[in-house]
């Protein structure tokens, strides 16, 4: 059995869409998308200075870099 993933988009739609679910019988799961906190935003924000700075490394250089620590 599938199971469906849905975005409603206003809380009108939510109401209904709840309200036809209990009426057809269809267990469902209720997930509540929490916001970022500060830090998380912060950390976001260096990553992508850092990107837009041209500190990145390739998969292949971080490879590389690993497998020098390891003959350590």
């Amino acid at each position: 059995m599938e199971n469906l993933i849905i975005y409603p988009t206003n809380q009108s739609q939510l109401v209904e869409i709840k309200s036809f679910l209990r009426k057809m019988k269809v267990k469902y799961d209720v997930a509540v998308s929490e916001e970022l906190q500060d830090w998380q935003i912060q950390m976001i924000n260096e990553g992508l200075n850092d990107i837009a700075a041209g500190k990145v490394l390739s998969a292949d250089e971080v490879h590389k870099k690993a497998e020098a620590l390891c003959e350590k």
